[in-house]
């Protein structure tokens, strides 16, 4: 099952055929009941959208400030305004990481030096729109219990980022300094610089197929393919099997098709064990309809045997009219 919106930018790896292909006969899932895909350029333009937001709500996305190096040197930021924040995603981040990019827009970033009393300007540089200065780090996945009720949102954690970096015409060292500076103040002033790429919500709607116990992330990228981009993937334990599953990868190297943003794939278990099986065993019951779900191997799929029953009408007349 698929849940799609259009996607204009990169062609899948995966047209539907191949990802129905893969699926065909057997279990993908991992034993996860449900698994969530959603390319990296839909959560960027969420990102955008958030960023707007607070703006709107008056947040005021402005660095001024400095950080000392040694022999009297500081890097001063003066009204250092920063764009929305991007995400790329890399087989050779660490595990549940993503590439954090801020581009800064305007501003002006000053290098001092302070002897005796007197303050010498070493280099200014001023900032335009278009110089692909940015403030560039790897920041960890996290889940937080989200605003909406019986919602969980997956949010970028700064907090706990890593390898930040100022980029910028300075020596790597003050672009090192400069970009742990700016972390801790997105943290201090920006409450908590934490972006949300999705949402988890759901509700008891008859079928069970709500999350149970903790859910799952990681980020998925076809290293063979050189214009992949990457999605986040979710991973979801629900009532049925609440335990999750073995893994948190899957067998395909790109599991959103072709044209969409988005994947939803429910497992064969869930969907035949659980959801069918309980659905025609309860509407049919009282006519002896039992339903059985198994599965031949361990990685094939689930498939549903109803064994059918009979009810007895009694005595019926019926009446013939030739006109």
């Amino acid at each position: 099952m698929t849940l799609s919106a259009a996607r204009p930018g990169r062609i899948a790896a995966s047209p539907v055929s191949t990802i129905l292909g893969w699926m065909q006969g057997r279990t993908v899932t991992e034993g996860w009941d449900v698994v969530c895909a959603i390319a990296y350029d839909k959560v960027n333009e969420w990102f955008l959208e958030q960023y707007v937001d607070r703006l709107s709500a008056g947040e005021d996305a402005v660095i001024n400030g400095s950080v000392t190096q040694a022999g009297g040197v500081a890097i001063q930021a003066v009204n250092l305004t920063l764009g929305p924040p991007l995400i790329n995603f890399s087989p050779t981040y660490p595990a549940n990481y993503v590439g954090l990019t801020v581009n800064f827009l305007s501003g002006q970033v000053n290098v001092v030096q302070t002897n005796g009393g007197a303050t010498n300007v070493l280099s200014t540089q001023v900032i335009t729109p278009g110089d692909d200065y940015a403030l560039t780090g790897l920041v960890p996945l996290a889940s937080v219990q989200g605003e909406v009720d019986n919602g969980h949102d997956v949010v970028i954690d700064i907090v706990n980022g890593q390898s930040f970096s100022a980029r910028l015409d300075l020596p790597e060292g003050a672009q090192t300094l400069l970009g742990q500076f700016m972390k801790s103040w997105l943290v201090d002033n920006l409450k908590g610089y934490t972006y949300k790429l999705g949402t988890l919500i759901y509700d008891d709607n008859g079928t069970n197929l709500v999350p149970a116990g903790t859910f799952q992330f990681a980020t998925q990228i076809d290293a063979t393919d050189a214009t992949d981009t990457g999605r986040l993937l979710l991973f979801i334990p629900t009532t049925y099997n609440p335990g999750g599953g073995s893994q948190t990868a899957l067998g395909l190297a790109d599991v959103v098709p072709q044209g969409c943003s988005t994947a939803l794939i429910i497992s064969s278990r869930a969907l035949f064990a659980g959801i069918l099986a309980n659905f025609y065993t309860s509407t049919f019951g009282n006519f002896g309809v039992q339903a059985t779900a198994s599965q031949t191997t361990p990685s094939s799929a689930y498939s549903l045997a109803l064994t059918a029953g009979s009810v007895p009408l009694g005595e019926q007349s019926y009446a013939f009219n030739p006109n």
